[in-house]
């Protein structure tokens, strides 16, 4: 892959909104049940590493849980959990930006918890993030068949 792309699995319990330019995720709603999917995400050019660019989302492609996961067979896998104040798209980025920044060889995956993405909904995340705990679960369930597993030392 173009070394300003950047390849991010994800797995979400936001609603799901299905718009004219496709599958979105909202701020501050909770869905059903966790969603799992990729994206292709554009490094903003001559960004810095550590630094937030303008990066964007090219391509989102929803999956099942077992297909979504077996992506990641036998590998070491990055797990990435945004905190407060972040849109579902903000998450991918940053995602994508400490993958290319660190480097990391093998996939990135990262969990998205309803945040409202405000500065002033401090309290609503919290609330949202807490009841995010069982989607969390699920999401290491499931990379557990497929995923290497691997202390940190």
């Amino acid at each position: 892959m173009n070394p300003d792309k950047v390849y991010v699995l994800y797995a979400t319990d936001r609603l799901a909104l299905q718009t004219d330019g496709g599958l979105r995720y909202a701020n501050g709603q909770r869905g059903h049940e966790t969603s799992f999917g990729n994206y292709i995400v554009t490094l903003a050019p001559g960004r810095d590493p550590g630094t937030d660019g303008r990066s964007s989302v090219t391509a989102v492609s929803p999956e099942a849980d077992t297909s979504w996961a077996a992506r990641t067979q036998g590998q070491a896998v990055l797990l990435f959990v945004h905190g407060y104040n972040t849109s579902f798209e903000d998450a991918i980025k940053k995602a994508a930006e400490v993958k290319a920044d660190m480097p990391w060889e093998g996939p990135i995956v990262a969990f998205s918890w309803p945040s409202y993405g405000d500065v002033i909904d401090y309290t609503g995340d919290e609330d949202m993030y807490q009841e995010s705990i069982p989607g969390f679960l699920h999401t290491l369930n499931v990379l557990q068949v497929y995923a290497r597993i691997c202390p940190l030392s």
